[in-house]
């Protein structure tokens, strides 16, 4: 971009912003180790939202900086109901911090000043300078800095829920210009800020005196004109009430901040935002900050080492191993399998179609055989298997277990010894989740970034039944460790475990159906 072109520019008041991700998302949002981040998990969602959605060329956040501004000179109670932040917020703001370090994002703030005239000072310099702002709030106030080249966007109810306002949309709504925000805040009052305004003088009472007399000092020379005697008794009595008011609303353009929008540029830094990220354990969020650094940035996950084997070659170490992790894509597909094994699928179901993947073979796991050795056996050598999948004192270790199970139920054999399960284990630590694809445990409880094969457009079968076998190993430490720290291992021994058999046995033999009465 030519350096005097045209920017576009977004200002996000952080205080707004994370005060309504944290009202808005549950404080069950935490890292592995317990630490809450629905605020700024909130915050930073409706930040990767807006640069895709908006697609700006620069980018700020403002923060409140100490408690006491120059508004608590004119009026000591400016503010003064609000309550302390949570505790459970507090230590957020710092971690919206180091996402908006990660991400590039220059933060302002200034003692004894509010975000809202950092934004005001910002967006006024940055429009003198010919560029387009865009000023993302939940505060109403800022409606006073819309112009021709300045709008506002708003939060209205969560963090989803946002509507845009330039002049024709502020008028619409409130039938004023921008710059009478500050006069109808003068009447009305705001309560979120404890500025009180004129009792007994609502919105719509005050629009209507805007809109008739254009100003608070003009509604107030025509104070004889105006009908209703309480009312304007009311307004006698609060004038100066009503004076401060407005001067409270006022945004402050001169800020003595260092605003300089050449040091906004968007520019997102992989290697810088994935380390920070991984620790709040945000990989769903830093996939779709991947997406937005674009391809010239592409950045490799872990792979795990696949090594092409046969039965024969790894007997020796199914013979003395006491533990196996288990995976296998494909493994029943009709194409490539032995005869028997198609026969019995067909006369178990009728269909040679029904797991229609292409046959991969089985993936094997061995705690003697390296972190990240994973051996892919072909199918053929999967009935050679059996002695060892049966054997109940060889543990399995499967990132999802009961695919596994009803898939083998085809050929007659059963898997024996099962001692963990990923998935189950996750859930039961996080049964609100949605999701618990292996990139996401591997971020959250390995601090491992994984670029999901099976995400891609030409999915990597293969690699994927390889890492679900790494993950097995590796992710049974820390989760049964969790369990453990939330007694819930023995509702995972005793009940979730033991019933994964009995489910893929339910799978397998189907519901029975009277056909002419479910036609009925």
């Amino acid at each position: 971009m030519p350096k005097d072109a045209k920017k576009r520019l977004i200002l996000i008041d952080g205080n707004s912003l994370l005060y309504r991700a944290f009202f808005a998302l549950p404080q069950t949002l935490t890292t592995s180790t317990g630490v809450i981040t629905n605020a700024v998990y909130g915050f930073t969602s409706m930040l990767i939202r807006l640069i895709k959605d908006e697609k700006p060329d620069c980018l700020a956040v403002a923060f409140d900086k100490g408690i006491v501004t120059f508004r608590h000179e004119t009026f000591a109670e400016y503010k003064g109901h609000r309550p302390e932040t949570p505790n459970e917020l507090r230590h957020q703001f710092g971690l919206a911090k180091e996402v908006l370090e990660s991400l590039d994002v220059p933060v302002y703030e200034k003692e004894g000043f509010e975000a809202d005239d950092i934004l005001a000072t910002a967006a006024k310099k940055a429009e003198e300078a010919g560029n387009e702002v865009l000023v993302v709030t939940g505060d109403r106030d800022a409606f006073q800095l819309i112009s021709d080249h300045v709008k506002v966007m708003t939060t209205r109810r969560g963090i989803t829920d946002i509507v845009i306002y330039d002049r024709q949309k502020l008028n619409e709504r409130y039938g004023i210009a921008p710059e009478n925000m500050p006069d109808m805040l003068g009447l009305k009052g705001d309560p979120s800020d404890n500025i009180p305004g004129v009792p007994g003088v609502g919105e719509k009472t005050a629009t209507k005196l805007i809109q008739e007399y254009g100003s608070l000092e003009k509604v107030y020379a025509h104070l004889d004109e105006i009908k209703g005697e309480k009312l304007k008794e009311n307004l006698r009595q609060f004038k100066d009430q009503a004076e401060v008011s407005k001067q409270l609303a006022i945004l402050h353009f001169e800020a003595p901040v260092d605003f300089d929008i050449s040091k906004c540029h968007l520019k997102i830094d992989l290697s810088k935002a994935r380390e920070t990220f991984a620790g709040l354990e945000f990989n769903t969020l830093f996939e779709r900050v991947r997406e937005l650094a674009g391809p010239e940035q592409k950045e490799a996950g872990f792979k795990p080492q696949i090594k092409e084997t046969t039965f024969a070659e790894i007997e020796p170490l199914l013979k003395k191993a006491t533990k196996i992790a288990i995976d296998g894509l494909g493994v029943l597909s009709p194409a490539g399998i032995p005869p028997v094994l198609a026969t019995n699928m067909q006369a178990a179901h009728g269909a040679a179609a029904l797991l229609p993947a292409p046959p991969l073979g089985f993936f094997l796991a061995f705690d003697s055989a390296g972190d990240s050795q994973i051996f892919q056996l072909p199918i053929s050598d999967l009935p050679q298997l059996k002695p060892y999948l049966e054997d109940e004192r060889i543990e399995k270790l499967a990132y999802e277990s009961k695919p596994l199970m009803f898939a083998l139920r085809f050929t007659e054999m059963r898997l024996a010894g099962l001692s963990f399960d990923a998935q189950i284990a996750a859930y039961l630590l996080e049964p609100t989740r949605t999701s618990y694809e292996p990139s996401e445990l591997a971020s959250k409880y390995l601090k491992l970034y994984i670029e999901s094969p099976a995400k891609k457009e030409e999915p990597d079968k293969a690699l994927e039944a390889a890492l679900r076998c790494y993950l097995a190993f590796n992710l049974e430490k820390p989760l049964t460790e969790k369990l453990a720290e939330n007694n819930l291992d023995r509702v995972y021994k005793e009940l979730e475990l033991p019933l994964v058999p009995v489910l893929a046995a339910m799978e397998y033999r189907g519901v029975g159906i009277n056909k002419e009465e479910l036609k009925t």
